[in-house]
């Protein structure tokens, strides 16, 4: 679908990942291009597939989310971020916001929040409901 957001996402955790890709997949309005255990990869991705939407995890392997939202700064086209991380600290919350992401959310986080939080960071879609299969990341 042409309309679909692109999308990259980065987390080390596998598992999260792909239960995360396939959340927002289902909704046919995003379009995950890539995805990434690592800051490194995410990176080389964000480069390749110009996403307009990142989700990032703040530690990552190799360049962390803070890292990422640097080298996005530079691009002729920022993607909107959405930081994500078990590790919620105010400092943490400030530091993103001030590097320019969209949007902070702990870990885990509900499916809902995050599809609205997607959907909210500048993409001009509308409201939809969450899958119900999928209640928490």
């Amino acid at each position: 679908m042409e309309n679909r957001i692109k999308v990259v996402l980065a987390d080390a955790n596998e598992n999260f990942r792909t239960m995360l890709q396939q959340t927002i997949e289902n909704t046919g309005e995003f379009d995950v291009v890539g995805s990434a255990g690592d800051g490194a990869g995410a990176w080389k991705m964000i480069e390749r597939e110009r996403p307009q939407l990142v989700i990032t995890d703040v530690i990552l392997p190799e360049l962390d989310g803070f890292a990422l939202l640097d080298r996005m700064a530079k691009l002729p086209a920022r993607p909107k971020t959405i930081l994500v991380s078990a590790f919620y600290r105010e400092q943490m919350v400030m530091q993103a916001m001030e590097q320019g992401a969209a949007y902070f959310m702990a870990k885990p986080c509900e499916a809902g929040s995050l599809l609205e939080r997607m959907r909210q960071s500048g993409t001009g879609r509308r409201r939809r409901k969450a899958p119900s299969r999928w209640n928490a990341l």
